[in-house]
């Protein structure tokens, strides 16, 4: 995302070290819904591809916390009830981004202009699905019912002893889990099949969100991070394993462009690294030498 791109940026999440659980939830829901709203907004307005990539990123953030904090809502049956309709209510979304990236892409590597017409129609007819979902009843109702369950009265009552219990007793579990898939996934990558790759991402995502947003609630000293500037520990964290979800993601990107060559007859091509799992593996070494902040503060 450029310096005048006129998407907004993730909100910082900024928890009071003796949050409660459910404190933590309230005020990493609301940076997400914050972050969420202008860039809807946005993209209505201008159809700027950072503003939809910037929608789906702030959705992707509140899923996670979601299951970040499943021990608090596994067992509400309204907010799963929001969760089933939010994860298919954004599927068209993601065509329509893959497309962006493609476009992007095409454009730079100079292919020929009957490809960038296939692309440029096919973004066209995904925008239109996105802006359906976007302008719809059903994505309002979603998050009205979302800020309903917020404010409700006797919010997360089922659960009250860990709702208000210190947050790093939730916390610390919650990002113990994702890293252990990771570590325990590490003699099968040369093997796993891509789609397990895939899954190994994903507990990527969900660990260097919950390092983002649980950041404050960890004194754990800082970091010089890759560009020279200072970061705390859990920051840093969430920096080396972007670079992770970067590796593994790569090979999403490969299957995602060849099935668009595919459906769209596209016959340019251009010059790029096949990424290999020796990648990946080196991208999981980092995060596994970097000691787990959460387990030592």
């Amino acid at each position: 995302m450029t310096d005048d791109s006129p998407a907004a940026k993730a909100v910082e999440v900024a928890l009071p070290s003796d949050a409660t659980a459910g404190e933590a939830f309230q005020i990493a829901m609301d940076a997400c819904l914050e972050h969420l709203a202008p860039n809807v907004a946005c993209w209505l307005s201008t159809e700027h591809p950072d503003c939809l990539h910037q929608t789906r990123v702030s959705t992707r953030r509140l899923r996670a916390l979601f299951s970040l904090l499943r021990t608090l809502v596994r067992d509400d049956p309204e907010l799963q009830d929001i969760k089933a309709r939010l994860r298919l209510i954004l599927v068209p979304l993601g065509p329509a981004r893959d497309l962006d990236v493609a476009l992007q892409r095409a454009q730079d590597n100079g292919w020929s202009a009957a490809d960038l017409t296939r692309l440029r129609d096919a973004r066209t007819t995904a925008y239109a699905g996105a802006r359906q979902v976007l302008e719809s009843a059903a994505w309002r109702q979603v998050w009205e019912d979302l800020a309903m369950w917020r404010y409700a009265s006797g919010w997360l009552d089922h659960v009250a002893d860990l709702r208000d219990s210190p947050a790093r007793a939730t916390t610390d579990a919650a990002l113990d889990r994702r890293y252990r898939r990771i570590v325990e996934a590490g003699p099968h990558l040369l093997t796993m099949s891509d789609y397990q790759l895939h899954r190994i991402r994903i507990e990527g995502k969900k660990l260097r969100y919950g390092c983002q947003f649980f950041d404050t609630l960890y004194a754990a000293g800082e970091v010089v991070g890759a560009d020279g500037a200072t970061l705390s520990v859990p920051l840093h964290y969430a920096e080396t394993v972007a670079a992770l979800q970067d590796a593994f993601g790569a090979f999403n990107d490969d299957a995602v462009a060849r099935e668009l060559r595919e459906r769209l007859g596209l016959e340019s091509r251009d010059e790029h690294e096949i990424p290999t799992r020796l990648d990946c593996l080196a991208a999981w070494q980092a995060v596994v030498d970097l000691d787990p902040f959460w387990r030592t503060t």
